[in-house]
Parts: C-alpha cells; sequence; structure tokens
C-alpha cells in the first residue's frame, strides 16, 4: 500500500458512511410512505402487510449497525492517522496532509489557507509529505508496475 492510499481511507470511510445514511434515508422514506397511510381515530390503515413492513423495519436496522460499525471505524482511522499526521516534524507537511486526508480538502482550498495562488506549489509541498510520511511510518511511496 502506498502513502497516499493509506492516507485516503479516511475519504473511502467517508464515502462508504454516505453510502449507508443515503441508504439509510431512503429505508426510512419506504417506512413512513408504505407504513402508515392514513388514521380514523382508533385504527391506522397501513399499505403494506405486517409482514413487508416488519421487513422494511429489519432492513432499516441492519443498515442503521452497518452505520454505527463504518462511523466507528471513521473515528478510529481518523485517529490513528491524525496521530500518525503529527509526528512528522514539518509543520507545512502536517498541515497539508491533515486538511487533505482528514478534513478532506480540495487543493485550492488548501491553497488558500497557505495564501498561495499556485497550486502547484501544493502539489509539490504534498510530494515531499508524502515522501516524508512513507519513510516515516515504512509505506512506499509509488505503487509497483
Amino acid at each position: 500500500m502506498t502513502a497516499k492510499e493509506y492516507l485516503q481511507t479516511v475519504y473511502n470511510i467517508k464515502c462508504r458512511i454516505d453510502r449507508l445514511n443515503e441508504r439509510r434515508k431512503d429505508l426510512n422514506d419506504d417506512l413512513y410512505s408504505y407504513g402508515i397511510q392514513a388514521t380514523d381515530g382508533n385504527h391506522v390503515q397501513t399499505s403494506v402487510s405486517g409482514d413487508r413492513l416488519s421487513e422494511l423495519i429489519a432492513m432499516a436496522d441492519e443498515v442503521e449497525r452497518k452505520l454505527v460499525l463504518e462511523i466507528k471505524s471513521l473515528i478510529q482511522q481518523k485517529q490513528v492517522i491524525s496521530e500518525q499526521i503529527e509526528a512528522l516534524p514539518n509543520e507545512k507537511y502536517r498541515r497539508v496532509l491533515f486538511e487533505r486526508y482528514i478534513l478532506c480538502k480540495r487543493w485550492e482550498q488548501i491553497a488558500d489557507g497557505f495564501h498561495i495562488r499556485d497550486v502547484r506549489w501544493i502539489y509539490r509541498l504534498h510530494g515531499k509529505a508524502l515522501q516524508l510520511f512513507a519513510k516515516e511510518w515504512n509505506l512506499t511511496i509509488e505503487r509497483p508496475l
């Protein structure tokens, strides 16, 4: 695994969480739209059978459990990577890696934070930071062919 791939794991976990959140929202929408249609005082009329509603609730519960596990994984991974980044001796390197991989900022945003107009300078700084990170944590810099 390269240093860049390793650092990108936080972003990948965030993407999985976003997808699970969308799935959870979709299932919850299904529960509300199919589950309860109308009331007439004492009775609730449902548009789906009890079995189907139970199935939707079970699916929503499963997605919720996966979401909690992914969030826990994200928090743990962010903590580990944050500590590894903070262990680097150069403040600029720490800052560029933290903003890119922990905060998931775009290159332009990082350049603005450094008050730099030329994003290429950030790319070079990032490359040097990756090299140092790889050396410090025994990772490769580039994927072998």
